[in-house]
């Protein structure tokens, strides 16, 4: 069962109630969904970055095998 803060908890053994474990898995699913979109982002920044990074040693002659991704 999910622990609750006294405060919290509408039953003597101090258990969530439904409404609490609902809201809870809410926030939860809300933090995972930012967390996964931020993921995402960065993800996506990184391949710009690396594709700059590409152009740039092609542009030099340097080894574009080192930039590459597996």
């Amino acid at each position: 069962m999910l622990p609750v803060r006294p405060s919290q908890s509408t039953e003597k053994d101090g258990m969530a109630d439904i409404e609490q474990v609902r809201v809870a898995l809410a926030e939860a699913a809300e933090q995972s969904n930012a967390t996964a979109y931020q993921i995402r982002a960065a993800v996506e920044s990184t391949e710009q970055v690396l594709v700059r990074l590409r152009m740039a040693a092609t542009g030099t002659g340097g080894p574009i095998s080192v930039l590459s991704c597996p």
